[in-house]
């Protein structure tokens, strides 16, 4: 909210500085100078690869918990085809959502976790050795750092059709991993 109020203070004082002043005028071009520049971060062949990677994965796929429940997960890629969108349809849980964009030299995932918090996990793996892993770096909505959150995410392609996922979740302290195992759904 104090960043929407900046925004809207800033978007108030430049707007009324500038009233009246056409665009092109030393004023206008003066006020442009002042911005902030561009700052492009381009994403390196290690990083193209993993989302490359990821985007193989786009359909659906059913499986089983390490428990023998059923679970299904349906990848798509989004925006543009700049991301991969993951939904996981568990039996006896929410569906949980985990979104993997592409981040210079890997891939950061955040997880919109059924918990109420978001935690954001990044890998500078590529899937060329048949396997990522995904690392906490940090997360939104989360209170304290010992309450329940997903920590680690380890990705393990066998071969085109077969998925297997470990999750850990950390609590108080205490963590525990979570095994899907994933085959591609016949089409």
């Amino acid at each position: 909210m104090r960043h929407l109020i900046a925004i809207s203070l800033v978007c108030a004082v430049f707007g009324a500085a500038m009233a009246g002043t056409p665009a092109g005028s030393p004023a206008v071009e003066k006020a442009a100078a002042r911005q902030a520049p561009e700052v492009l971060i381009k994403n390196t062949a290690t990083g193209d690869a993993a989302l490359a990677r990821l985007k193989t994965l786009v359909g659906d796929w059913t499986g089983k918990t390490k428990e023998g429940q059923p679970v299904k997960v349906t990848y798509r890629a989004i925006s543009n085809g700049t991301c991969v969108e993951e939904t996981i349809h568990a039996a006896d849980a929410m569906d949980m959502v985990s979104v993997y964009c592409p981040d210079r030299d890997g891939v950061m995932m955040t997880h919109y976790c059924a918990g109420n918090n978001q935690p954001r996990m990044r890998t500078r793996d590529s899937g060329d050795g048949g396997r990522m892993v995904f690392t906490f770096v940090d997360a939104t909505n989360l209170a304290d750092p010992k309450a329940g959150h997903m920590k680690n995410l380890v990705m393990v392609f066998e071969g085109k059709d077969r998925l297997i996922q470990e999750w850990t979740w950390s609590a108080d302290g205490k963590d525990g991993t979570e095994i899907f195992r994933y085959q591609r759904a016949a089409s």
